[in-house]
């Protein structure tokens, strides 16, 4: 909690002067925000982020209208919003959830934007496949939290039930489908070991979400999930658990399949690992066992 003092003291300081100042201060506030989120991201309290997280939020938002080019503090957006609706909103309140992933998913696209190529390529009506091809490494931060945000806005919005039977809703959802997995496609061709293997992550609870005819289907999401623990393995050695990725796989994969006893196996698994089986993401981990716990409860939802 101390660090995030220091991003308070630095806001006030860079206040007091005059607008010039304030606008060289907001590059030294960046790596306060890095080291505030690494040290929030070790804690082994993960409640303290979800807790810390709406007066931050409202910070940074202050802080993107000031300097609007200041693209980290665009891209932060675009991971706050999103892993504060995955962690801490979505199992309780999914409309709520479904703005805070569009919030996460604008602050994304705006900051792929400052992509030069990328921004021409949506202006002269390129699709997202094309557009997408001009995300570099520097862009990965931002590509792979807009396309979550997206995806998981997207999930959100096809619990409509009337809106599926709805067809101009339905080719909407299509078409954004298609752009998503633009982004997610080069995430994976620029870095699929991000966050973990989230890319792979993402892309197993997409192709859990939708039959074979629409490119999805059980053996293409399994696949997926393997890579994820290759993945974790090799980042983390053996011991290394990715949690997260556990809750997904129980979540989507095993109740696509109608698998109760893996279901069962996957939820005990979580729930005995240590939390600090990778150090650096203990937070995330004790947060996907609180998920977990949520999930167990609706079991009768899936079974």
């Amino acid at each position: 909690m101390k660090k995030w003092g220091i991003i308070l003291a630095v806001l006030v300081l860079t206040a007091s002067g005059c607008t010039g100042i304030m606008r060289s201060g907001m590059g030294a506030a960046t790596p306060i925000f890095d080291s505030a989120m690494e040290a929030a991201m070790r804690g082994k309290d993960p409640m303290i982020l979800g807790e810390g997280v709406p007066g931050l939020a409202l910070l940074l938002d202050g802080l993107s209208n000031f300097a609007p080019k200041n693209r980290a503090f665009i891209t932060f957006g675009a991971q706050l919003y999103t892993a504060y609706a995955l962690g801490f909103v979505e199992d309780t309140d999914p409309e709520r959830a479904r703005v805070l992933y569009a919030i996460g998913r604008d602050y994304g696209l705006k900051a792929l934007k400052m992509n030069r190529g990328f921004r021409k390529a949506l202006e002269k009506g390129k699709p997202y496949s094309e557009a997408a091809k001009s995300l570099k490494k520097k862009d990965m931060d931002a590509l792979f939290w807009t396309a979550a945000a997206w995806a998981a806005w997207m999930n959100l919005s096809t619990r409509d039930t009337e809106a599926l039977f709805d067809i101009p809703n339905i080719m909407a959802l299509l078409t954004r489908s298609l752009d998503i997995m633009a982004l997610l496609t080069r995430s994976l061709e620029l870095d699929d070991t991000f966050w973990y293997g989230g890319p792979h992550m993402f892309y197993a609870a997409y192709y859990s979400q939708f039959p074979a005819m629409m490119g999805g289907g059980p053996e293409k999401a399994q696949k997926e999930f393997d890579k994820v623990k290759e993945i974790v393995k090799k980042k983390a050695g053996e011991k290394g658990e990715w949690l997260i990725a556990d809750y997904f796989y129980a979540k989507y994969y095993a109740t696509l399949i109608k698998d109760e006893e893996l279901f069962d196996k996957t939820i005990q698994k979580i729930l005995d690992t240590p939390n600090d089986c990778i150090p650096e993401m203990a937070a995330v981990n004790g947060l996907a066992k609180i998920k977990t716990r949520h999930l167990l409860e609706q079991k009768d939802r899936y079974f």
